[in-house]
């Protein structure tokens, strides 16, 4: 029997005191795409894409590249927008944002002992990568000056490399 829709998982993420619930899914059809959404308490969305990406000489380097994508917005179908600021309450969705990585290093990357994995983070302007940096500093995260995985070339990430355990 062949699933018509994706599947929601419900689990939980704290920040502080409080506690979220972290609805997610793994995309149908795709192999390590999963989008994690959060509804915060002033009734906006939180969402997050981490995309799994393998470079072509990926048979000989054994590396996975997954990229973050992360948006917070009011209306569900609008979701991220360039260089647009719709979250009203930054450092709670940071925050969150923060647990919803480090979920996904244990409950999904952590399983894998098969490839080493690079997490990738972007942004849109500089007071973000500054927020982001020192957010993520404490989970290993460095910003990188170029970045190059296979042919493609990039400007700046913010970059965890995550070594496998055989």
């Amino acid at each position: 029997m062949r699933q018509k829709e994706d599947t929601w998982f419900e689990d939980a993420v704290q920040v502080g005191d409080e506690v979220y619930i972290l609805r997610w899914m793994r995309k149908k059809g795709y192999t390590g795409y999963y989008t994690y959404r959060v509804k915060m308490d002033n009734g906006q969305t939180l969402s997050m894409d981490i995309c799994k990406y393998l470079p072509e000489n990926y048979e000989t380097s054994k590396i996975a590249i997954w990229s973050v994508i992360l948006s917070v917005s009011t209306k569900r179908k609008r979701g991220y927008e360039f260089l647009k600021q719709t979250g009203k309450n930054g450092l709670t969705s940071l925050l969150i944002a923060k647990e919803i990585l480090k979920y996904h290093i244990r409950e999904i990357i952590g399983r894998d002992k098969y490839y080493d994995h690079v997490i990738a983070v972007q942004w849109d302007d500089r007071a973000r990568m500054r927020a982001y940096e020192r957010g993520l500093r404490d989970l290993g995260f460095a910003i990188i000056e170029k970045a190059s995985f296979g042919k493609m070339n990039y400007g700046k990430f913010l970059v965890k490399r995550i070594v496998k355990q055989c």
